[in-house]
């Protein structure tokens, strides 16, 4: 699959293992539990201390109230916001809660992320007036921490919620008072105060909007922000104007993947089951449309499904990202032997029918490894997927990397070749992202993968109406911990990409398609053809304010690409995608 030639199931460890898994969590659970009852108790006491460092503002008319004072104010106000989350972050420490400590204070840098003491408790060091992470011992610590806790635990979810409350509420004061003053300098008769209006307004603008994006998912303090501010509805939620757009174009998109995942006037027939399917034993069922063919142990039925599914995702794929229809051509016909669910069927196929070594087996099954391409047998995928979405997923899945490879070769052909770009490579997080954008579009969900979430994927539990991918990627920039662009690209192997590398892959293209489909697409075309890098600047160059890159040197292989007119152009696509996931998914 994708460069690495297996796909990993979403279950990727062993059934032993997973089991083992299960029962720790359960042991874990119950003493973060009882943990969680003493931290509760003691922060109690902290977490209902007042809202502000200091008076908020001095008891005065407006008239008396300055905007030195306010701006005071502020400054308190965000050392209050970062002393909330710190409070509760300690209490995590002692209690034995570290990695649920390092997310809550976390928080604290959004407020304060200038402050030396805070940016090192994360590894961070000032290098040329950048914070880079230096210490990485302590950031992988502080990863490694994630199996160990249970951040979803609902009394700790109360008590988080209740400081992100506390927060908002702090800049709301400042919010109300900055347009008091601004309505009273309006009828000011006072020049000099009238003068001050425009100013007060822009204060104001400032505090509500700290305070909308302080605040929890379905907080008045967001609504109340949102009304003051004269943001507009969608869909009976308030929408930050220069992202209303962004919405409506969100929800067409949704439609349409709906809309082609219902279509079935495909032709599919029975035809008879052969290669490697047959010389291990099994008795499948083959149905063959005009771009793939399908051997199940499933029977007919099933076959002409997946028949279907396959079909469906070419068809996705050439409309969301415009490729060419000869891209079907390119693909050729493809064959997808589907297994009954289990390890033995998996061994039975690859040992006996395929002649794969045992040892590379037993490589396959102790990494949770339930697909790959049989020796012997180009074109052909091998699965052990159960009925239902499972089964659908990886045919989508594997059809989703088979057609993105055939476009890389038809846009290298197009675009011609780049300096210091391998023109039949894929970059892992492009090849993961375009598969998972699809099998979420189609299924909404994402049941295969080449890469393993560990417990990642379950940090966050599904609500109704939300995208479980956005609200991760959107948690790591809050807490200031995304995955930077111009690291994803430099993760040259699938195994290199991880769950935070993978949903950042994934919440990108969503903001890159909301912002202008067309360019989105031949962003698409030109990554595919010469990398994501040289793709930015070519694509975004003019709307990012990008230089010039200059002659790329050919001795430098792929590092070309990262000079400072590439790595500032990805910096900036960086910003504007933080901007968009913080505000258009309250």
């Amino acid at each position: 699959m994708g460069g690495g030639g297996t796909a990993s199931a979403s279950h990727c460890p062993k059934e032993e293992e997973r089991v083992s898994s299960r029962r720790t969590h359960q042991v874990r659970s119950t003493g973060t539990r009882k943990r969680w009852s003493l931290v509760l108790i003691v922060a109690a006491a902290a977490l209902a201390a007042p809202a502000t460092i200091g008076p908020l503002l001095p008891d005065a008319d407006a008239a008396d109230v300055t905007v030195e004072d306010w701006e005071k104010s502020w400054d308190r106000q965000l050392e209050a916001a970062a002393k909330k989350y710190d409070s509760l972050a300690k209490k995590c420490d002692k209690n034995g809660l570290e990695r649920t400590g390092s997310m809550v204070r976390r928080h604290a840098l959004r407020y304060l992320p200038e402050d030396p003491e805070l940016r090192a408790t994360f590894g961070y060091e000032k290098r040329d007036g950048k914070w880079v992470v230096t210490n990485e011992i302590v950031r992988d610590r502080l990863k490694a921490l994630i199996d160990d806790e249970d951040p979803n635990d609902p009394k700790f979810q109360k008590r988080l919620k209740s400081t992100h409350d506390g927060v908002a509420k702090l800049f709301q004061g400042l919010a109300a008072r900055a347009d008091k003053a601004a309505k009273d300098a309006a009828v000011s008769k006072d020049e000099a105060v009238k003068a001050m209006v425009d100013q007060w307004k822009e204060l104001a603008e400032r505090a509500w909007t700290l305070c909308i994006e302080s605040a929890p998912p379905e907080s008045k303090y967001a609504d109340t922000g949102h009304k003051a501010l004269g943001h507009p509805k969608f869909g009976g939620k308030y929408i930050w104007p220069e992202y209303l757009d962004h919405v409506k174009h969100r929800k067409d998109v949704k439609l349409a993947g709906e809309s082609i995942a219902a279509k079935d006037d495909y032709e599919v027939g029975a035809v008879e089951s052969e290669g490697v399917i047959i010389a291990a034993g099994f008795s499948p069922q083959g149905m063959k449309s005009k771009h793939t063919t399908v051997n199940t142990t499933h029977g007919a039925d099933h076959a002409k499904r997946l028949c279907m599914w396959a079909e469906r995702a070419m068809d996705d794929m050439i409309m969301r990202y415009g490729f060419p229809d000869t891209v079907k051509e390119r693909h050729g016909l493809r064959k997808h032997d589907i297994l009954q669910e289990g390890e033995n069927e998996f061994r039975q196929y690859l040992e006996k029918g395929a002649k794969t070594p045992t040892a590379r087996v037993d490589f396959l099954l102790k990494n949770g490894i339930h697909a790959t391409g049989p020796d012997g047998e180009p074109g052909t995928r091998v699965a052990a997927a159960g009925l239902g979405a499972s089964a659908d997923d990886i045919v989508i899945h594997n059809t989703g990397h088979a057609l993105t490879r055939a476009a890389m070769h038809l846009a290298a052909s197009d675009l011609g070749p780049q300096i210091g770009h391998d023109p039949n490579a894929i970059e892992p997080w492009l090849s993961e992202t375009i598969t998972s954008d699809m099998s979420r579009r189609l299924t909404a969900e994402v049941l295969w993968r080449c890469i393993s979430f560990g417990r990642y994927g379950n940090d966050l539990p599904p609500r109704p109406g939300t995208d479980v991918w956005i609200d991760l990627a959107r948690r790591q920039v809050m807490v200031d911990d995304d995955v930077n662009l111009k690291d994803l690209w430099k993760k040259a192997e699938m195994n290199d990409l991880d769950g935070p590398s993978t949903v950042k892959g994934y919440a990108l293209f969503q903001f890159l398609f909301e912002e202008d489909s067309a360019k989105a697409q031949k962003f698409v075309w030109h990554a595919l053809a010469h990398g994501t890098p040289a793709a930015v600047v070519a694509v975004y160059g003019e709307w990012l304010g990008a230089a010039e890159p200059g002659e790329p040197d050919p001795e430098a292989g792929r590092s070309i690409f990262m000079t400072p007119a590439y790595e500032d152009a990805m910096d900036e696509l960086d910003r504007r995608y933080r901007r968009w996931i913080i505000k258009s998914h309250e």
